[in-house]
């Protein structure tokens, strides 16, 4: 209220917020072209195949007879199931006899993938992403994953442009988002590859959010209260006019190059005009910049006429004028209190999945223009067009029917309408057109009801934090939405886990050196950074260590300088807790002089205080943590986990992305930028300035972390034969176990979480300069169509391996002939669908997808807690590594020995078992409870040994890449969702424990219903699988029928018998 009244003394809402706002609002405009820009520049025209007929027809002599175009792409491309031609394949050979107009089907005749590239229809496009880099029939998912990309790039920019706004201020970043926008807007345009282009669109998105967010602020900062509805309302208008200008310039610019540096350029001239603008003097004040804020203050004065009432602010003024608002910035609130209470718990559940719908069901209609039939520049005008009425009504049934029915009835409106799409056929183009649009309305009028919504469900003190969170449920939906079109292919995008060579590739392999000196160096190069990816998956443990503390007590004292105080004042200034030590969240109001004398009252009765003057740490084990760094105690505990989280999210996400990124530019290279992102991103991560950026970099370096176990597992398994397998992931995995041992050193050298997350980052410089030397896989080569390159890397390989005679006889024709069987193979393509397709497979499919789960979910529940356990932290990592070696030669043992099943189950009964003997043992029983813990993590240890081999296995050849990839999926899931679960210990102590004991053993449970892959060949396909269950279901069905049958016979009969 105290600002109100000063804005209104400078003015209120005169020519200054006029100007101010308009200049605003004009970037706005085209928000909605760099969101929506991807309808036109990746859109797809019509194509097909070259045909391969040389232009001179010498090739096919009698092709100086055809009567006109039409004839040569009869002969040569087949017809579809709509009898147009097909768009991804083409005839071997030119089929002559099609002319004769009596043959109406061909079924026999051989046909090829489009070898020699596609040609386009231009009449509509000129020029797409799509023609540019063919991103269609097996690299059409590339379309897609680019919008996505872009919306992650919206995601990051609001994460951390939000954050560094409020430390610089809502200008300064405006104005850095103006020239982000504008440079790499412009430099996509000019992209001279998919990848650089993706990049740019990321960074493009990152801007976006910026100068978003900030200009949000500014104009609400800067306008009185009265005034701020129909201002939002005209920004929201704005939004939608750049939805029909992007209509304009689409139809206009029709070459994607072009129109990027139209919607792009126009940022230079914001940028210059931007500097106008005034800083939010509300910031100003808040951020200690008092003179500044009063400088501002007279100048609006001055534009709005009103240069007396400016003369008359001063520093004194201002400050004493805001001096209750200024007060009550020192309370802070975290995202924890979103769900500390019931009700403002479920607030916030349903709130996110609202947020989310909305963006994911919004996007997932506004980027498929193409698919309506209609002209998609006419689509486009009438889909921003429609949001005029929308609003209109949303704004009418807001404000007299009220905020819950009016956001009920649009989402489910939008979605009936949706839904009813699917069964409208595409001929009927005008009645699909009108859902869309409805349902598009309806969908925009959601967006406007849940802004205000969410702004008046949360209280003051957690609405800007509530509002940021569903804003980031919204980025979240809008980066899944493209995904989901591809959801088909989804799981092919992953990185493939190769468990079994095919034939032709072994005996080239064999014909250079299978397992010679090369293989030898390549796999001690990959291996040797395994060691310090068990330091980065378990770094938290140290880096985030809870040290004892407890209030400061003297509000005059820097807490962060002093490692201990008084005794006889903590015992006058904190409680005791439960166990009579001092209180480590909350302080006495008066100090209690009497205490000391032993005189009391009782102490339940006496007021107590959070820890308003920050906390003292003891630094005697840790140093320095991100826990001492940014107060991560008390309220603020649970953030500790949520790092933890995003990290697994960043593998998760560089599991999807870097896994297709590897499939189509390789794994060598994917492999080298990812040791340069873990290098720079963790070491950057050492100097974060603050919590979000330091998630952020967790999140950059668990992608890396995720990339870099993917591609260099594939790049060992694609160089070496199938016999050395085995003892190649025993390698690994020693070579993991190592690295956790490792960390326990470095952690007990560096106390300092900056120079230990250095210690572990700085080594991926090192082998991102010696990755140079690495083969890219030849096997990669060879189904990429790149043999001139896989002939030279295995001429390579040979001579390495003294096998000079073998590398002279290597050539393209050889390699095409050996391969010829396995690129005929790479042609069928498996649906993640035929996973559940069957009931065996069905049945496979979700008990190994929960055994995944709760393996890495107990598994990082177990060893991301290792404080709990009361004995020394570097001593126990030491155990808990040293385990693993143990472990894994007994679950060797018993999966070759006795069976994967039964392995399977034991280890993970046993881990669970121990898991809850945990809870019932008491805290002060430190060696027992260490004892237990270490035993169960060597048992999960035994079952992610066992589940890896097990898992393929189970699955038949053409579906084994897509099931690994899906279990992999479900195991960084779990990771995701193990730390969160930690939280719950805050409200019932014994709760994590239990969940995290309870899922091992009912997975146990679940994998007694596996099959068992003892001595059983590998299956090939799924009716294999099938008939193998159908096969043992009979065999146990005939010796029940014949047990029935002796045992129905009369005894006199068995006598004689």
């Amino acid at each position: 209220m105290a600002f109100g009244e000063l804005l209104e003394q400078v003015g209120g809402m005169g020519r200054f917020q006029y100007i101010h706002t308009l200049l605003l609002t004009i970037p706005v405009l085209f928000m909605a072209s760099h969101n929506l820009l991807q309808n036109f520049t990746g859109a797809i025209p019509g194509h097909r195949c070259q045909v391969r007929l040389a232009s001179n027809g010498s090739e096919y002599p009698n092709t100086t007879h055809l009567r006109g175009a039409g004839q040569l792409l009869r002969l040569s491309i087949p017809l579809d199931r709509k009898q147009q031609l097909e768009k991804c394949r083409r005839f071997t050979d030119p089929q002559w006899y099609l002319l004769n107009a009596s043959v109406t089907r061909v079924n026999e005749t051989e046909t090829e993938p489009c070898a020699d590239g596609w040609f386009y229809d231009q009449t509509q496009f000129t020029s797409t992403i799509v023609s540019e880099w063919d991103l269609v029939c097996e690299r059409r998912k590339l379309r897609e994953m680019a919008q996505s990309i872009y919306m992650a790039g919206v995601l990051i920019g609001a994460l951390v442009l939000g954050g560094l706004a409020d430390r610089f201020g809502r200008r300064a970043l405006t104005i850095w988002s103006f020239f982000q926008m504008a440079v790499t807007g412009t430099c996509a345009a000019f992209s001279p590859n998919y990848a650089s282009y993706c990049f740019f669109r990321f960074l493009t998105g990152m801007a976006l959010s910026g100068f978003g967010l900030s200009i949000a602020c500014l104009i609400v900062e800067w306008i009185p209260t009265q005034h701020r509805t129909i201002t939002i309302a005209l920004t929201g208008l704005s939004y939608t006019v750049g939805q029909i200008l992007l209509a304009g310039l689409a139809y206009s610019i029709r070459d994607w190059r072009w129109l990027q540096v139209a919607v792009s350029a126009p940022y230079l001239l914001f940028l210059l005009y931007s500097w106008w603008y005034a800083e939010s003097a509300r910031w100003l004040i808040q951020s200690g910049q008092a003179s500044k804020a009063v400088g501002v203050l007279q100048r609006v004065a001055r534009i709005n006429k009103k240069q007396e009432a400016g003369e008359r602010i001063t520093t004194e003024v201002l400050l004493s004028s805001m001096e209750k608002e200024l007060s009550s910035c020192k309370s802070t609130y975290t995202i924890s209190d979103l769900v500390r209470t019931p009700a403002v718990r479920r607030i916030f559940f349903c709130l996110s999945m609202v947020w989310f719908s909305v963006s994911f069901s919004y996007y997932g209609l506004v980027m498929d223009l193409q698919n309506f039939g209609v002209s998609i520049y006419l689509i486009q005008v009438i889909f921003g067009a429609v949001d005029f009425p929308a609003k209109l009504v949303v704004t009418i049934t807001m404000s007299y029917i009220g905020r819950r029915v009016s956001l009920t009835a649009f989402l489910l409106t939008a979605g009936t309408i949706i839904i009813t799409n699917l069964f409208v056929p595409l001929e009927m183009q005008t009645l699909r057109t009108a859902l869309a649009v409805i349902g598009k309305g309806c969908l925009s009028a959601a967006f406007n009801c849940v802004f205000l919504f969410t702004t008046e469900l949360y209280p003051t003190p957690i609405r800007q934090t509530g509002l940021g969170f569903g804003s980031t449920m919204a980025r979240v939906g809008g980066m899944v939405s493209p995904m989901t079109s591809i959801l088909g292919d989804y799981y092919s995008f992953l990185p493939p886990v190769v468990f079994l060579s095919i034939m032709g590739f072994t005996e080239i392999l064999e014909h250079v050196g299978s397992m010679g000196r090369f293989q030898i160096v390549y796999v001690t190069l990959v291996s040797i950074p395994v060691l310090m990816m068990a330091c980065h998956m378990m770094l938290q443990n140290f880096t985030a260590g809870t040290p004892d503390h407890h209030c400061a007590t003297s509000r005059d004292a820097a807490p962060r300088n002093r490692s201990s105080e008084d005794e006889a004042l903590l015992v006058v200034s904190l409680p005791m807790d439960e166990n009579r030590k001092p209180a480590e969240c909350r302080r006495f109001r008066q100090q209690q002089w009497w205490r000391p004398n032993g005189t009391a009252e009782n102490e339940t009765q006496m007021e107590t205080e959070p820890c308003g003057d920050g906390w003292v740490y003891n630094r005697s084990i840790f140093h320095q943590t991100i826990v001492t760094e940014w107060d991560l105690v008390c309220s603020s505990r649970t953030l500790k986990q949520m790092a933890q989280s995003i990290y697994m999210a960043g593998v998760l996400v560089g599991g999807i992305l870097f896994g297709g990124l590897s499939d189509r530019f390789g794994r060598r290279p994917v492999l080298l930028w990812c040791y340069l992102q873990l290098g720079v991103s963790g070491t950057a991560t050492a100097f974060s300035p603050q919590f979000s950026v330091y998630c952020v970099l967790r999140f950059l370096c668990g992608m890396a972390f995720s990339g870099i176990v993917l591609n260099g597992v594939s790049l060992c398994v694609e160089w070496t034969p199938t016999k050395t397998r085995a003892v190649l992931g025993t390698i690994n995995g020693c070579a993991y176990t190592t690295g956790q041992l490792v960390l326990a050193g470095l952690a007990y050298t560096f106390r300092d979480w900056h120079h230990l997350q250095l210690a572990v980052s700085l080594p991926f410089f090192f082998f991102f300069c010696y990755s140079w030397w690495l083969s890219e896989s030849a096997r990669w080569l060879i189904t990429a169509g790149k043999l001139e390159r896989a002939v030279t890397e295995l001429k390579r390989v040979a001579q390495m391996n003294r096998k000079e005679e073998a590398a002279g006889k290597l050539n393209v024709e050889f390699l095409r002939s050996r391969m010829k069987e396995e690129l005929a193979s790479m042609t069928s393509k498996a649906s993640v669908l035929d996973l559940v397709r069957t009931p065996t497979m069905r049945r496979i499919s979700l008990c190994v997808c929960f055994v995944w789960f709760s393996t890495s979910f107990a598994y990082y529940g177990l060893v991301m807690d290792l404080q709990n356990f009361g004995g020394n932290i570097y001593l126990i990592q030491l155990f808990f590594g040293a385990v693993d070696f143990p472990a894994k030669f007994i679950s060797v043992l018993t999966i070759s020995y006795i069976g994967r099943r039964f392995t399977q189950a034991i280890a993970l009964i046993l881990a669970g078992l121990t898991i809850l003997a945990n809870i019932f043992i008491p805290q002060d029983m430190q060696a027992l409870r260490t004892t237990v813990a270490v035993f169960g993590k060597g048992c999960l240890g035994a079952s992610f040994n066992c589940i890896y081999l097990y898992t393929g296995e189970l699955y038949p050849t053409v579906l084994r890449q897509t099931g690994m990839g899906l279990s992999n999926t479900m195991a960084r899931i779990g990771g995701i969702v193990a730390p969160a679960v930690k939280m719950t210990g805050e409200y019932i102590p014994f709760l994590p424990n239990l969940i995290y004991g309870a899922a091992p053993i009912i997975s146990g449970i679940v994998a007694a219903f596996l099959p068992e892959t003892r001595n059983i060949p590998l299956p090939e396909t799924v009716e294999q699988v099938e008939n193998r269950s159908r096969n043992k279901s009979q065999k146990l069905d005939s010796q029940q029928t014949e047990g029935l049958l002796l045992s129905s016979k009369p005894k006199s009969q068995k006598i004689s018998a």
